[in-house]
């Protein structure tokens, strides 16, 4: 063999010997706000993913799908999607082959997250210590991620629904404290929620104000203050002010449209708090009733169960109804915060 074709076969024995991923990964990022960005991978931080020669903003991704990621991710994608959290973690669990580039692998380890959460929040298989777990693990491996704010925000509601109030405010400050608002504006939220779970109405309105009163006025700023408004008026009503906060609420209930779920769940929640703070336990069971029956799927969902269940239904002495509330709230959110607080 003479040297030029010894030359060329190494040639090709070396450009196959180069890993994949030293080509570069290439990702499809669509937005909240703007056109899709696909590239190849270059860098990330806990703030920017920079894809080709843009850097994006992490408070701005909507959804990121590799190019080289198994076919199960894409399928556990859209079981997410319909919160079918356990059968996207069983997609999940079918993946056998060594994942060689590190952002599939990181990308795939922040979907088991994603599944493990939303499992135990919603009253699926995984139980919240795991979810946990596996939130922990993440943010260990992976501290420079474009996830890493995302993971934060699972880890503190698994903190909160397991009455951890403490570790969960912890983990919501990281979001408060960041540089990007829409993180801010949630860790402040969820701050000022946990602070009402722990019985701190007054920390809890002065934080839920201040994102009431703040200038950013994006779409994803934007739906979070319309939740933040009843949960405010929450915060007046366990302070006292109970006629305030009721006046608040029907504002809400008058100015925005009842599509709303989340909103308007909210909304009679306080109401039902208001009659029972005022002693009007018939009217709160009207109100808790009306989550219930028309409102029903997440958290204010669970909030209406427990309180007919521990307060409203035992005071008017429905034994039956309350013993039913409680199955409800423990057939369909075991792992909530308020079926943790019902067996205190």
């Amino acid at each position: 063999m003479n040297i030029s074709v010894k030359l060329t076969v190494l040639t090709f024995m070396l450009i196959a010997a180069i890993p994949l991923q030293s080509v570069g990964q290439r990702m499809d990022v669509s937005l909240k706000n703007g056109s899709p960005v696909r590239g190849e991978f270059k860098d990330t931080s806990i703030e920017k993913l920079t894809v080709g020669s843009v850097e994006i903003s992490v408070d701005n991704i909507r959804n990121v799908v590799l190019s080289d990621e198994p076919l199960e991710m894409k399928t556990a994608r859209k079981r997410f999607e319909d919160s079918r959290f356990d059968d996207g973690l069983a997609e999940l669990d079918k993946i056998n082959e060594k994942i060689s580039e590190k952002v599939v692998e990181q990308e795939l380890d922040f979907m088991r997250v994603q599944g493990a959460a939303g499992s135990a929040l919603n009253g699926g298989k995984v139980a919240t210590k795991e979810a946990g777990r596996i939130a922990s693990e993440f943010l260990k491996k992976y501290p420079n991620s474009y996830r890493f704010y995302f993971v934060v925000d699972f880890a503190g509601a698994l903190f909160a629904s397991s009455g951890m109030n403490a570790e969960a405010i912890a983990e919501f400050k990281k979001l408060a404290n960041s540089n990007l608002s829409e993180f801010k504006v949630r860790g402040n939220f969820n701050i000022g929620k946990v602070s009402l779970a722990a019985g701190d109405a007054k920390t809890a309105a002065t934080t839920l104000l201040e994102i009431l009163n703040a200038e950013d006025n994006s779409e994803s700023t934007q739906k979070i203050k319309v939740i933040a408004d009843p949960l405010y008026a929450k915060a007046l009503a366990f302070d006292g002010k109970v006629d305030e906060a009721r006046k608040r609420v029907l504002d809400l209930i008058a100015r925005e449209s009842s599509e709303n779920q989340e909103l308007f769940a909210a909304c009679y929640n306080v109401l039902g708090i208001c009659d029972k703070a005022s002693g009007d336990f018939k009217s709160a069971a009207l109100n808790f009733l009306h989550t219930d029956l028309l409102f029903r799927g997440g958290d204010s969902h669970a909030e209406a169960l427990y309180y007919l269940a521990a307060e409203i239904w035992p005071k008017l002495e429905k034994a039956d109804l309350a013993l039913e509330a409680r199955e409800s709230l423990k057939r369909l959110y075991p792992g909530s915060f308020w079926w943790a607080k019902l067996n205190k």
